[in-house]
């Protein structure tokens, strides 16, 4: 549009203009000179603001002043969350015959490693509660050959549908009884020999017969597995993440929301679910790129099925942050490595830097407080007697072999 030229002044823009100076005139009071300057700066302001406004539309979260302003919360439709579940506030086993007593018992056995052949072993050495129930070991070393598979954690492991790497047991107390059952673990060539080791220790005789006085001879090794099932049956970690479920929406930062987004997006939740955020279900290792260490066949080498080859149990998140190294292999040795093998292996996708990082902060939610980790560095004194003599599994008679010390460390014990 061409503008026309301006040759002043329309005569009835002159008599607009005489009219107006012919009227009466009001004083006003002029402003004081910083008053004046701060309107004409105040004016001016608004006129640049609103021509960066109309030239810079995306730019509209930026103030006159240059601040960005906060970005706008994250919000996380209830839909996704649907997969998941907060920890239950206790979780039973079926016969649910579990009593304080037992409890109590098997929280004394967990750390007890004068049970052991070699008066070194426990269940907390691979399973240190200190250590968010793990060694942070490749593999455990025991009683026998070295295990090839890492020992997962036995925090909340009562929750997950079935125990071990490849399934092969139901319950935590199927799992307990053969782990304590097994050579390798307390070092008994046979688990009969355990009672004897038991009755040794005439406080530990006391307190099987309070946790199961209805048995006219408690003290075995299947009780002493109920017992310390019970116990690994509190070991529940509640953490942010459970009371986001729940409906707390500020329990979470918004980068570990974004990095549920993320997990989300990405495929993470096709597996894992649930109130573990895994352990509900096996998957191939491997699905969509092959696994570079195929040598452990996993269930396979439970049900004798070639077709199970490389499946393994889909392993729980809770307080993965703190449960390194990881996978049965232990081949990833950091959390970031862990969820780029996950991606590239079971989702066929490469994750770069930022979105990485993002996921890895959700995961962190997912830390809780251990109950009890203290216990597992004293026992009680009531059940910790002075050392008792402990019978060797070559002395065939069960005579008491010379009296042993108890061994502040452990070296055995694994799940794997």
């Amino acid at each position: 549009m061409v503008r026309p030229v301006d040759d002043g002044p329309t005569p009835r823009q002159r008599r607009f203009a005489n009219d107006i100076m012919q009227r009466p005139q009001v004083a006003r009071p002029r402003p004081h000179g910083a008053r004046w300057l701060l309107l004409l700066l105040g004016s001016l302001s608004l006129v640049g603001c609103h021509r960066r406004v109309a030239s810079h539309g995306h730019h509209r979260r930026h103030g006159h002043s240059g601040l960005t302003l906060p970005s706008p919360a994250v919000e996380v439709d209830a839909e996704k969350l649907k997969p998941f579940s907060a920890l239950p506030a206790s979780f039973a086993s079926k016969d649910g015959v579990a009593t304080p007593e037992m409890v109590a018992l098997g929280r004394q056995l967990y750390s007890e490693t004068r049970l052991s052949k070699d008066a070194k072993t426990s269940c907390n050495h691979c399973h240190d509660l200190d250590r968010y129930g793990v060694d942070g070991e490749d593999s455990s070393p025991t009683n026998g050959p070295v295990r090839e598979r890492n020992t997962p954690s036995v925090l909340d492991a009562a929750l997950e549908f079935a125990e071990f790497w490849d399934g092969r047991a139901d319950t935590i107390e199927a799992a307990t009884e053969e782990e304590m059952s097994d050579p390798s673990a307390l070092g008994w060539p046979t688990s009969s020999r355990f009672a004897p080791a038991v009755k040794a220790l005439p406080a530990y005789a006391a307190s099987f017969g309070t946790a199961f006085p209805d048995q006219p001879n408690p003290i075995s090794i299947e009780n002493a597995a109920r017992a310390v099932a019970a116990f690994e049956r509190t070991l529940l970690t509640p953490s942010p993440w459970d009371r986001f479920v729940a409906g707390e929406k500020t329990a979470l930062s918004d980068a570990e929301k974004r990095g549920f987004l993320d997990f989300v997006s990405v495929g993470c939740s096709t597996c894992h679910v649930g109130p573990l955020v895994g352990g509900t279900m096996y998957q191939k290792l491997g699905k969509e790129n092959p696994w570079p260490n195929q040598r452990d066949q996993g269930r396979a080498e439970v049900t004798k099925v070639p077709a199970d080859a490389l499946f393994f149990k889909v392993a729980p998140l809770r307080n993965v942050e703190k449960t390194a190294p990881y996978f049965h292999d232990a081949s990833a040795k950091t959390l970031p490595e862990a969820v780029k093998s996950m991606a590239h292996f079971q989702l066929n996708k490469e994750l770069g830097t930022e979105q990485l990082s993002s996921i890895v902060a959700f995961l962190g939610s997912l830390t809780g407080s251990v109950p009890g980790a203290d216990s597992s560095k004293t026992r009680d004194a009531t059940v910790a007697p002075s050392p008792s003599a402990i019978p060797d599994a070559s002395d065939s008679a069960g005579t008491p072999s010379a009296p042993r010390a108890p061994s502040a460390s452990a070296t055995g014990h694994a799940t794997p």
